[in-house]
């Protein structure tokens, strides 16, 4: 009774606590604003003038749709006039009497839902764990995306709503994957979660994504001239800040050799196939620690099936966005569905065990990173040796943030991968190819 007791307490304080933080951040934005601002710079966000900056994107392009605006042309109703970016699925809203003056009530309702979601998941044990996972949730990432009132906090609680129904009986099972086909209609990636159908059998598992797909193919011939609208607006950005992908490292390499194509006209070919070159040698690492997780397949005993299932999607998202394309820093708040899944792997004593306790720091580093990026950005020195050196330092965190990311998505891909291999579908596959029948006794 005592230990029931204290967990809920423990869990409680999540809300709790960020609810409180998020009132001493209001009253502070409201009464102090120039500590709100130095505080939340500090902590490696770059604040808008006002909170919710993503949460009024969204509202602005309603409120101009329904006023007639193009809004993936014009969006005066924005205050930076952003075209809109994302699925016209958000658009039909405009039903509703929607206007920017929602954005502090949906940026807080947003916070508020993620705190409540962070609950929901399978919890630390001990104080390391919980030291790793309040960190987390402490993060710069996560700082980041409550700041902006960013869409991905909604597809965040549509995830681990998902995740919690993928855990029940097939009716609610069916339910979760139509939440992941309406995430996936807003926000297109959450489409690779439809991987949790492979715990169905084959002929469910096939049922479910042929409908899946009839209904997505309906929905793109639907919102055919949005999307492609949308899709044309994908923004992209430096290699050098806070967005994450599989192209930040081999072509940021390449951005700072190109001066070398000037003085060395011979240069030029070798610099344009370097990246590809890189690019495929980094997946082979990828891959080789992908192989190397699917290896330790024992080490996924310790897992429930709630850390299982929440280490999957996790996994997923990440993976999927890494190699996507280039992503926004708050996108890293999905590493927090993976931590308690990897901390569990890494309960068991031994070398392999450890590997998973070592990940999970990993990802706090990630986390924590544009912090530590924007501390070196806003580091200045007059003396050009000082100057000289604190570049050197800046690139030198660059390589390393970059070549973790590369660690980290290497070892997630192969706890996706196991999951496929072991859920039912997976080894129905396996276990029909020739090569891996079992001889006739």
């Amino acid at each position: 009774m005592a230990a029931h007791t204290l967990d809920r307490a423990v869990r409680l304080s999540i809300p709790v606590g960020g609810g409180a933080a998020l009132a001493v951040f209001g009253a502070l934005y409201l009464r102090f604003p120039i500590a709100y601002y130095h505080l939340l710079t500090a902590w490696g966000v770059a604040p808008f003038r006002f909170p919710f900056l993503d949460a009024h994107a969204v509202l602005a392009a309603i409120e101009c749709h329904g006023a007639g605006f193009d809004v993936y042309l014009y969006n005066p109703c924005d205050v930076l006039t952003r075209a809109h970016v994302y699925s016209p699925l958000f658009l039909e809203a405009a039903i509703f009497p929607v206007t920017i003056a929602w954005t502090n009530p949906v940026g807080i309702v947003l916070a508020l839902g993620f705190f409540v979601a962070l609950t929901s998941l399978p919890q630390p044990r001990g104080s390391r764990e919980w030291v790793i996972f309040t960190l987390a949730m402490l993060s710069t990432m996560t700082a980041f995306a409550i700041e902006r009132g960013n869409n991905d906090i909604g597809i965040f609680l549509i995830a681990a709503l998902a995740g919690h129904l993928a855990l029940r009986a097939r009716a609610a099972r069916m339910t979760a994957y139509f939440f992941v086909l309406f995430a996936a209609c807003l926000k297109f990636y959450p489409v690779t979660l439809l991987l949790l159908t492979l715990r169905e059998r084959p002929r469910p598992f096939l049922a479910i994504n042929g409908m899946a797909l009839c209904l997505l193919a309906l929905f793109v011939a639907y919102y055919y001239d949005g999307l492609v609208k949308a899709f044309n607006l994908v923004p992209t950005g430096s290699y050098y800040t806070d967005l994450f992908g599989a192209v930040n490292l081999p072509f940021g390499i390449m951005a700072l050799l190109a001066p070398l194509e000037n003085s060395y006209r011979s240069a030029a070919f070798a610099l344009q196939i370097f990246p590809w070159i890189l690019f495929a040698l980094l997946v082979l690492g990828c891959l080789r620690a992908a192989a190397a997780t699917l290896g330790k397949i024992d080490l996924y005993k310790p897992l429930g099936e709630p850390e299982a299932i929440f280490l999957t999607i996790g996994g997923v998202l990440i993976v999927s966005c890494f190699f996507a394309g280039q992503n926004i820093g708050y996108r890293g708040i999905f590493f927090l569905f993976a931590l308690p899944g990897l901390m569990a792997m890494g309960r068991p004593t031994g070398h392999a065990a450890a590997q998973f306790r070592t990940i999970a720091w990993l990802i706090v580093f990630l986390m924590w990173g544009e912090c530590f990026r924007q501390a070196l950005q806003h580091t200045k020195f007059d003396d050009p040796t000082a100057a000289f050196l604190l570049q050197t330092v800046k690139a030198s965190f660059w390589l390393f943030r970059e070549l973790i990311w590369w660690r980290v998505i290497g070892v997630l891909a192969g706890i996706v991968i196991g999951f496929a291999v072991k859920s039912e579908t997976g080894r129905c596959v396996l276990s029909g190819l020739p090569l891996l029948r079992r001889a006739p006794p």
